[in-house]
């Protein structure tokens, strides 16, 4: 048997349930508690007993079976087959800890918080893209007991912009007063830098003095970074408000601030969406 190194990047480039089952026996014979724990997730019908030890690792020994990058993450979230398909970060954790991050799971979705100062902002652009798109999907748009995600102005959009260049899948929070959250033109300087974003959803919380959505909207339209996209979440918006873009307009993505029940079906409708 390979060792569970060599299966987790097998893994990691074309998942698939075999190849997750040898990599949980590799770690259990390891010694990882990981192994045993993806093992005990992977059985079709467990029994009581069974149940009762996944829910005892998820609480007692949560760390360990989170793995290598727990120090940087929190919030985790494990999905059907055991591994994390959701976590929260603060950027000095992202800037320290990406490469452990991004190998939690092909289908991660990161939500990325602390972005505070422009200084920041520029600490993230310069992270290298092809990196950052090692994330699955990025999401400032979700913040636990909050709903609006995190302000960001047009500096700062346009300094985050660079590491966003190769990012798939993205979810953006625009609210706040002007000055304090990004205007329509500062989305079109960090759409400027997009290269391959495929799926995008826009939270928008207008107060007064601010451009409505649709002004956002003819944006997305114009700029060439978002010629790329498939699809689009973004509540007031028709295809009218788009010029002449062409994509899927959907709701997909509620569940990322309170509408939690549908989590697990994300990856394969977004996926059918936009493949």
């Amino acid at each position: 048997m390979a060792n569970a190194a060599v299966l987790w990047a097998q893994y990691m480039k074309k998942p698939d349930p075999q190849t997750l089952a040898v990599y949980a026996d590799a770690l259990q014979q390891e010694g990882d508690p990981r192994g045993t724990y993806l093992q005990l997730k992977g059985i079709a019908k467990p029994t009581e007993e069974q149940k009762a030890a996944i829910v005892r690792m998820e609480g007692t020994n949560r760390g360990a079976i989170v793995g290598p990058a727990k120090a940087f993450v929190r919030e985790t979230e494990f999905g059907p087959n055991g591994l994390v398909d959701r976590a929260r970060t603060e950027l000095p954790n992202l800037l320290k800890g990406l490469a452990l991050i991004s190998e939690l799971s092909p289908c991660l979705i990161l939500t990325l918080t602390s972005v505070k100062t422009l200084k920041d902002a520029v600490a993230l652009g310069k992270v290298p893209p092809a990196e950052l798109a090692k994330i699955w999907f990025v999401d400032f748009g979700m913040l636990t007991g909050s709903l609006g995600g995190i302000q960001l102005t047009d500096k700062q959009m346009a300094a985050i912009g660079p590491a966003f260049a190769e990012v798939e899948h993205l979810q953006l929070s625009c609210r706040g007063a002007p000055g304090k959250a990004f205007s329509p033109e500062g989305l079109r300087a960090f759409g400027a830098h997009c290269k391959k974003l495929r799926y995008l959803s826009f939270d928008f919380y207008r107060v007064e003095g601010q451009p409505p959505v649709t002004a956002y909207a003819q944006v997305i339209g114009e700029t060439p970074g978002f010629a790329t996209l498939r699809a689009l979440d973004m509540e007031g918006v028709t295809e009218h408000h788009l010029g002449s873009l062409k994509l899927k307009l959907n709701k997909l993505t509620d569940y990322l601030n309170y509408a939690q029940k549908d989590r697990y079906s994300l990856v394969p409708r977004l996926e059918k969406l936009v493949g």
